[in-house]
Order: structure tokens, then C-alpha cells, then sequence
């Protein structure tokens, strides 16, 4: 459902105004809570109105960076807003995991990157994933595999990717998403051990 506020509000709301403020906030409530909610999925309903009052503070002090005259909607923008908020509460929540940029796991030093305190079992069971992590990357296009690997593995900012392969921002994290999603589904054999 796309909002179409008259653009005398956003403008109004730019500047700081109260009302016009509230006006955006009256009108996008209840699309954005729904996107937050389907967003979060089931299991982090509990979360879904302290992630709306986030993502309205983050409209509201971001305002001044949008730009009606590059072509886009406030409702998309306010969206990717909501969008991007999503993505980095999932990224926050990520469970602890390997580095990928380790050493070799059939090298000698396995030992050293896997603790010693490790039992065999548990270094067998990471030497699979990791097999199996690159067999996965393999299997991903080559865009979205060169996107997870500069951000994943060589820790580049979104920015400096996006500068880098000269895409939008939104982009590249777009692309970054669903590279992290495909892999997701290739390795949902691997279970994290509690």
C-alpha cells in the first residue's frame, strides 16, 4: 500500500514541525508496523513495537536526508528505512560462528584456530561446515558471492562496497541479504550446538 502525503507535510516535518510530524506518524503506523512484523517473523513478535518506535526515531532524525526531487517516493524511503532497521536487528542477534577468514581446517594448524580444548568431534563438525560453507558459496552468483565475501569475509562497510562496485547503497544490501538467505537454505542442515 503506497501513502501519498501531500508533500507540504514531509517538507513541514523536515523543519521540525510537531504537527506535520505527528501527520506522518498517524499515516505510516500502521503499514510500517506491518512491515516490521512480517519482517521480524513469529518469533521476534515481542519485539515488533519497540523496532516501530525505532524506526520512527530514525525517520524522523533522518528527515533532512530525504530528497524529493531524486525521484523517490517518502513512502519507499520510509520503508527502506524500516527494511534496513530489520536487517541490522538481525545482524545484532546473529549468533556467535566461525570466522571465515581462518586457516585451512585440513591444515595442521587446525589445533590453534579451533582451541585445543576442543573435542574431535566438534572440530570434525567445523571442518564440514566449512567444506560445506564453500561448496554453498560456490553454488551462489558470482555478484553475491563477491558482495557476502567482501562484507563477511574482508569486513568492508556497506558504504565502501557500494563505492567500490559502484551500486546503491540499497543495493548492496539487497544483494548482501539474499546471498545470506540462499546460504541459509543451502546449509539448514547445520544446526549451531547449544
Amino acid at each position: 500500500m503506497v501513502l501519498l502525503l501531500p508533500e507540504d507535510v514531509v517538507r513541514r516535518a523536515r523543519e521540525g514541525e510537531p504537527a506535520a510530524r505527528h501527520e506522518i506518524a498517524a499515516a505510516y503506523a500502521r503499514p510500517i508496523r506491518a512491515t516490521v512484523r512480517k519482517l521480524l517473523g513469529s518469533r521476534n513478535a515481542g519485539d515488533v513495537d519497540d523496532c516501530v518506535q525505532e524506526v520512527f526515531l530514525r525517520i524522523f532524525a533522518h528527515l533532512g536526508d530525504f530528497d524529493p526531487k531524486r525521484g523517490v517516493r517518502f513512502s519507499t524511503w520510509a520503508y527502506t528505512l524500516a527494511r534496513n532497521f530489520c536487517f541490522d536487528q538481525f545482524k545484532r542477534r546473529r549468533l556467535p560462528c566461525v570466522p571465515l577468514s581462518l586457516p585451512d581446517p585440513d591444515g595442521e594448524s587446525d589445533g590453534e584456530w579451533l582451541g585445543r580444548a576442543e573435542p574431535p568431534e566438534r572440530r570434525a563438525e567445523s571442518r564440514e561446515f566449512l567444506r560445506a560453507l564453500g561448496r554453498a558459496l560456490d553454488n551462489l552468483p558470482a555478484e553475491l558471492r563477491g558482495i557476502f565475501r567482501l562484507r563477511e569475509v574482508e569486513g568492508w562497510e556497506f558504504r565502501a562496497i557500494a563505492r567500490r562496485l559502484r551500486l546503491p547503497l540499497g543495493t548492496v544490501k539487497s544483494k548482501h541479504y539474499r546471498a545470506l538467505d540462499r546460504l541459509r537454505v543451502l546449509l539448514r542442515s547445520f544446526r549451531l550446538a547449544s
